[in-house]
């Protein structure tokens, strides 16, 4: 006895049982060509701040205040890479050579055989003085109102006029039966030209669906999603939204620092479990991610449209509709991607790429983690918010978005 309870103790110490985990041996993590992720000197970033002249939201935490994300109710484990658009070189020609214009065949390439570890990581140049706290002033409920109002009216990329949309049976969102045999959407080849559109279905084909992989980026793609921003900013609809921003004290008022804070909401790459950096607020929200059995973001109804169009989503049937006028729509759907079904996703329906990420970056920052009253065309409805917390105490940045209604 006395010798076997030796032997159980020498074990535990070892880690083999007794709830440990064993570190590899250096000989073992080399033969296997791995590097342990805290050793990766891409997330290894010396900075522990948000980009100057921008404050995000910065609450106290607690255990309970992790946003509600697929995989992701602990803090990130991982820093999310961070991109420079400093040292930027030609997008002419430089695109992955197995990459397709739009749409791309690689996103669905699951088996993660085009996947090595980013290597790059944002470092947003120093534009301005960082905000300080005490000079925020939190717009009221009626301010977003009106500003929702004239941003949906300022929307020259609308495309409402441009879609039919055949929203067919009513479903339930546990229901395994597809009540709609039509597609949702049909849109007018015309539509996909306008400027932010077309930039935005040029990054399809730089993600992965499923988060678990690690993905990389090339400097071409680094370009492109700096195009895609310098369009955004271009519009009288991101402009407005920036400029409220700035003047309820959340970001200085200059481009620069405009396009250094939506870079950093938006394309900084963060884990959603495992500690993998294999996700974004971009991707999550204006494309779509699979895990497993599940159907994660899906917000944007141009991917909607162009998931359609390529046979690899399926849509079953509606639950809700609110219609916003011009010909755009509210919808709450009940869908089947890449088989895996999502049983209740909301989305805008014609508004433009600008808009959209107009009113989710501003609510995220005016009402992080809440539901963000907002009203288009005299209808009232809400967009929801979390928040991803960083490691390192560098802030947060967009974990979902989406309307609620």
């Amino acid at each position: 006895m006395k010798e076997l309870s030796i032997l159980v103790a020498v074990t535990c110490i070892a880690g083999f049982v007794c709830g440990l985990d064993p570190q590899p041996t250096a000989n073992v993590w080399q033969t296997a060509n791995h590097t342990r992720p805290w050793q990766n000197p891409a997330w290894a970033t010396p900075g522990s701040q948000p980009p100057s002249g921008v404050t995000t939201p910065q609450i106290p935490r607690g255990n309970t205040d992790w946003p509600s994300l697929p995989g992701a109710n602990q803090p990130s484990q991982q820093q999310g890479p961070t991109r420079s658009y400093s040292n930027v070189v030609s997008p002419v020609n430089q695109r992955p050579p197995n990459a397709a214009t739009s749409p791309s065949p690689q996103r669905h390439n699951y088996n993660g055989q085009q996947n090595t570890q980013r290597n790059t990581h944002y470092r947003p140049t120093q534009s301005s003085k960082t905000s300080s706290s005490q000079n925020i002033t939190q717009p009221t409920d009626r301010e977003l109102e009106e500003l929702s109002e004239k941003l949906f009216n300022d929307d020259l990329s609308n495309t409402g006029r441009n879609i039919r949309l055949s929203i067919q049976s009513r479903t339930q969102s546990n229901s395994l039966v597809d009540e709609a045999p039509q597609p949702l959407l049909s849109v007018d080849g015309e539509a996909l030209q306008k400027p932010t559109i077309k930039a935005l279905r040029q990054l399809y084909d730089n993600y992965i669906a499923d988060p678990s992989f690690v993905e990389s980026v090339t400097a071409a793609e680094r370009q492109e999603e700096s195009e895609f921003l310098d369009k955004v900013l271009d519009t009288t609809v991101m402009k407005e939204a920036m400029d409220f921003l700035s003047d309820k004290g959340f970001v200085q008022k200059n481009k620069k620092a405009y396009k250094d804070l939506l870079s950093l909401l938006w394309f900084t790459m963060y884990s959603r479990g495992g500690g993998i950096i294999g996700s974004s607020a971009f991707e999550h929200v204006f494309m779509g991610e699979l895990k497993r059995d599940e159907v994660g973001g899906l917000h944007n109804w141009i991917f909607f449209a162009n998931e359609e169009e390529n046979h690899r989503v399926d849509y079953m049937g509606y639950l809700k509709k609110l219609d916003l006028g011009k010909k755009s729509n509210l919808l709450k759907v009940h869908f089947r991607w890449s088989n895996v079904i999502k049983q209740a996703g909301s989305m805008f329906v014609g508004t433009s790429p600008e808009l959209e990420m107009a009113l989710y970056t501003v609510c995220f920052f005016t009402r992080p983690d809440d539901r963000c009253p907002l009203s288009i065309g005299g209808k009232t409805f809400g967009i929801q918010t979390r928040r991803y917390y960083l490691r390192g105490n560098r802030g947060t940045v967009i974990g979902t978005a989406y309307p609620v209604f």
